[in-house]
């Protein structure tokens, strides 16, 4: 009987050390493993459910010539606004992206072909407004701005300008950012449209109507 106890005594001692051995070992495991974590906003760039639009204020592009030339021919356009559309990289708006028409771009998503820049990546628009009209201002623009396409949420996210004036040759600029984008290989192929139109209320009496729109279409790639 002492015999038999000894023996259990003996493996219930041997079962007790490989038990404490193998937690002491996976606990060790445990805290040498590196700790991989997702930070907020990486997380939140692969998901276009959390790409926002935003809209910055207005700024003003003078022209060399804003005062009314009265020394041209009578037929000379008063006043005309004609729109155009442009997106870049950075928000100084110092690099823009590559120009694949009068009106589109593409936008690289990896880092190893897209300019240096803080992650997460965004694109900055400006929508431009110019009156090229050479005799008369145009007061209280209105544009209407619609920022649409597959790489956002949203089918389309509406923007009315805030109301300004332009004297001859002069032009305002509109700025808006979208994003964050990631880099994220998902974005492949997927657009941004820009659809932008001068004067959305028809205040102002232009020479030629039919020239205030601009739509413009930026293409993601990858590489």
């Amino acid at each position: 009987m002492k015999k038999t106890s000894k023996v259990l005594f003996v493996i219930m001692t041997m079962l007790f050390f490989i038990v404490s051995l193998s937690y002491i070992s996976a606990a060790a495991e445990k805290q040498t493993l590196p700790t991989v974590k997702k930070s907020q906003t990486d997380a939140q760039a692969l998901k276009t459910e959390n790409v926002i639009v935003m809209q910055k204020a207005m700024r003003k592009i003078p022209s060399a010539n804003l005062k009314a030339n009265t020394s041209l021919p009578l037929n000379a356009a008063k006043v005309d606004l004609v729109c155009s559309v442009k997106a870049y990289y950075d928000e100084a708006r110092t690099m823009p992206v590559v120009s694949t028409g009068a009106q589109s771009g593409i936008y690289h998503l990896t880092p190893a072909q897209s300019p240096q820049r803080p992650l997460p990546y965004y694109a900055y628009i400006t929508v431009e407004v110019k009156n090229i009209g050479y005799k008369s201002a145009a007061a209280n623009v209105t544009n209407r701005v619609t920022l649409g396409g597959n790489a956002l949420n949203s089918p389309g996210n509406y923007i009315t300008s805030p109301a300004v004036t332009l004297e001859p040759g002069e032009t305002a600029a509109f700025d808006y950012y979208c994003g964050p984008f990631g880099p994220n290989i998902a974005l492949k192929d997927r657009v941004i449209m820009v659809q932008a139109y001068a004067d959305s209320g028809s205040k102002v009496a232009e020479d030629n109507e039919a020239n205030n729109g601009a739509l413009y279409k930026l293409t993601f790639v990858w590489p």
